[in-house]
Parts: structure tokens; sequence; C-alpha cells
């Protein structure tokens, strides 16, 4: 299985860092990680580079995209990867437990015609016409 992702960034080099952290740390971590940065400064593709760390590869985008914009080129490039699973993130968002992709992927196992996972999902009951959060 190959499994990777991206994150998207805009001027929280920290943020970032500390979100890495928490994603490597998984105990099923993305074998790579695109960050798709929106910022306008150089600071976080310097900090990326002065971290030389193979799993990841720096994307500037040029200007301020937004989450749209940045989302379309990162599963673009995970998509060119031919992954099989893709972490879709957000720099101020980290997994909330150690396991969190070994779950989710746990998922994956037991429902071979699963296409997309998520820490927080939502049911439609349509008798009712609400939404369940799970």
């Amino acid at each position: 299985m190959r499994f990777g992702g991206f994150i998207i960034t805009y001027q929280r080099v920290q943020v970032l860092l500390n979100t890495l952290e928490g994603i490597f740390a998984q105990t099923v971590p993305p074998q790579h990680l695109w960050i798709i940065d929106n910022s306008e400064d150089w600071e976080t593709e310097q900090v990326l580079k002065e971290k030389n760390d193979s799993r990841l590869t720096y994307v500037r985008m040029g200007k301020n995209t937004g989450p749209a914009g940045a989302a379309v080129k990162g599963l673009e490039l995970c998509g060119k990867a031919g992954l099989d699973w893709i972490y879709w993130g957000d720099d101020n968002d980290p997994p909330f437990r150690e396991d969190c992709f070994e779950r989710l992927l746990a998922i994956r196992n037991a429902n071979p015609f699963c296409g997309v996972l998520g820490a927080v999902g939502q049911y439609f009951d349509g008798r009712k016409g609400k939404i369940l959060r799970v």
C-alpha cells in the first residue's frame, strides 16, 4: 500500500512543524508528504530546506490560492505519485491520537469498497432530514 499525502500551509511555520512531528509519530505514518505553501514569504521554504527531510517535498504556490487551490495541487501531485491512500491535511489540524491513521486504514481493510475516510464523519438520515455526526 502506498500511503502519502499533502499539507496545506500559510505563514505558520512553527504550527506546521508541530503538525509534521505528530504526523510522523503516527503508528502508520505516510511515506511521503507534499507541503503546499500558500505563503507570501519565504520562511516556510527556508525552514523545510534546513530540515532536509527526504519524506517532504516543498511546493510553493506563488500566491495565496486558498484551501481549494492548494488542494487541487496536492491531489494532482498525489495522483501522479500513484498513491493508494491520500492524507489531506491542514497545518493546524494534526492527528489527535498517535494511531489515527492506523485506525482509519483498518476501516479500509474491513470495507474494501471504502473510498474516503475521516476522523470525523457524518451519515445523512433521509427519514428525518438530519446529518448525524459520528
